[in-house]
C-alpha cells in the first residue's frame, strides 16, 4: 500500500520538474547604459568674432576663455596666449606658429593641421587634444601633457621638452627626427 501512494509523488515530483524546466526562464534585469557624456555645447559665433577683432586690432588675448569657440584658420603667428582656455576649441589649420603658449589648456582641442612651429608650449595641457597633422617642429613642450593626444602623422622635429608626457598618446607616423 505505501509503495502504491510514494509512486504517483513521485511521478508528479517528476513531472513538476519538467514543467519547471520547460517554463521559459525570466529575462535579466537589463544592465544600466552608461551614461552618455553631455555633448558641448555648439561654438559661439559672438566669441569667433570677437577673437578676429581682437586679432585685427592687436589688443591682448592671453588669458581669456575662448572654450568651445571655432577659431580654425585663424593667425595666432608670435601672439602671447599664456594661461588662455582653448579647452575644446577648434584650432584646425591655425597659425600659432611661435605664439607663447606656456600654461595654457588645449586639452580636447582640435589641432588638425595647425602650425605650432617653435611655439611655447610648457606646461601646457593638451590632454586628449587632435594633433593629426599638425606642426610642431622646434617647439617648447617642457612639462607639457599631450596624454591621450591623437597625432598620427604630426611633425615633432626638433621639439624639445624634458617632463613631457605622452602617455596612451597615438603616434603612427609622427616624425620626431
Amino acid at each position: 500500500k505505501a509503495a502504491r501512494k510514494a509512486a504517483p509523488k513521485k511521478a508528479a515530483k517528476k513531472a513538476a520538474k519538467k514543467r519547471k524546466a520547460a517554463a521559459p526562464k525570466p529575462a535579466p534585469a537589463p544592465m544600466a547604459a552608461p551614461e552618455p557624456e553631455p555633448e558641448a555645447a555648439p561654438p559661439d559665433p559672438e566669441i569667433r568674432a570677437a577673437c578676429v577683432a581682437a586679432l585685427a586690432a592687436g589688443e591682448e588675448i592671453a588669458g581669456r576663455d575662448l572654450a568651445g569657440a571655432d577659431l580654425s584658420g585663424l593667425d595666432f603667428t608670435e601672439r602671447p596666449l599664456t594661461g588662455t582656455s582653448f579647452h575644446r576649441a577648434s584650432l584646425r589649420g591655425a597659425a600659432l606658429a611661435r605664439a607663447d603658449l606656456s600654461g595654457a589648456l588645449l586639452a580636447e582641442a582640435d589641432l588638425r593641421d595647425a602650425d605650432l612651429s617653435g611655439a611655447c608650449l610648457a606646461g601646457a595641457d593638451l590632454t586628449g587634444a587632435l594633433l593629426e597633422g599638425a606642426k610642431l617642429d622646434g617647439a617648447d613642450l617642457e612639462g607639457a601633457d599631450l596624454s591621450l593626444v591623437q597625432a598620427e602623422r604630426a611633425s615633432f622635429r626638433g621639439a624639445r621638452g624634458e617632463g613631457t608626457s605622452f602617455a596612451g598618446a597615438r603616434l603612427a607616423n609622427a616624425r620626431f627626427e
